[in-house]
């Protein structure tokens, strides 16, 4: 005898890996085991390979991008089950958009903290107000994550992380260069501070030097420096702040560029 088995609703799970979240792709196994029927009672056959969609309704955060169907026999339990396979590909402009553009932009903000007047008094909370937008966009994401570390903990968490880190650092060496712009000049300045500070600045005496160059007997010629010398001006600790300015805002732009193309490449190579 041949029997249908009429439709129904069924509630469903499974652990999603969200390693590439929000450029995932979930494969979902659903498996029907038939309990009440031995395998030498009931016979499971298959009618197609793949699952009928014709009352199946697009999602606006999935796609639905391949269905399997295949019908196995445990001859040890006696039990026969239909494993049904889902792969899901997730819409992610909307995640692109409001999430990773902002953290993006955000991070690119504390590159452009050296950049302000250190006279402004705005420049520590600034970074502080960057430091704050990074924790909410952290908690954001924790929020549209599940509580899980396997099988493989988001990127896109370890990112915020490591922009959390950054934007701390940033907050320290903010306020060691306002140290420096705030030091007393009856303090002297190092001597290798001073030799680091004269190559970023290209520190020129006062006035154009004219230099003497002779080329013969009784024949001179005089031309500007255009260039920086050996007699240099004074170093002060304002120039040690503006050279600080220097090396610290490559430093930040450096490591935001790597931490946008690891992030990218990580992406690009854990999706399928």
């Amino acid at each position: 005898m041949t029997e249908r088995i009429g439709g129904g609703n069924y509630t469903t799970a499974c652990t999603p890996d969200v390693y590439t979240y929000p450029y995932d792709t979930q494969t979902c196994v659903v498996t029907y085991v038939i309990w009440a029927y031995a395998v030498h009672e009931v016979t499971v056959k298959v009618l197609s390979d793949t699952v009928s969609l014709h009352v199946y309704t697009p999602h606006g955060m999935w796609d639905l991008i391949d269905t399997s169907v295949t019908s196995n026999v445990d001859v040890g339990r006696g039990l026969t089950s239909i494993d049904i396979t889902l792969v899901m590909k997730r819409i992610s402009t909307f995640h692109l958009i409001n999430m990773i553009f902002p953290i993006v932009f955000v991070g690119l903000l504390n590159i452009l903290l050296f950049l302000l007047p250190a006279q402004s008094g705005e420049r520590l909370g600034y970074s502080i107000t960057v430091l704050l937008s990074i924790t909410v966009f952290q908690t954001i994401t924790s929020d549209n994550l599940p509580s899980t570390s396997k099988p493989q903990l988001s990127l896109l968490c370890i990112k915020l992380l490591v922009d959390l880190i950054l934007s701390a650092l940033v907050t320290m060496l903010t306020i060691v260069t306002l140290h420096f712009y705030h030091m007393p000049e009856t303090r002297r300045v190092p001597v290798c501070v001073s030799a680091v500070t004269r190559f970023l600045l290209c520190k020129k005496n006062d006035g154009n030097q004219l230099y003497i160059i002779q080329h013969g007997i009784g024949m001179t010629e005089s031309m500007s420096a255009n260039k920086c010398s050996s007699f240099q001006t004074e170093i002060t600790w304002t120039d040690v702040g503006k050279s600080s300015d220097i090396v610290f805002a490559t430093i930040c732009l450096l490591a935001f560029l790597a931490s946008n193309v690891v992030f990218m490449v990580f992406v690009v190579l854990g999706s399928p």
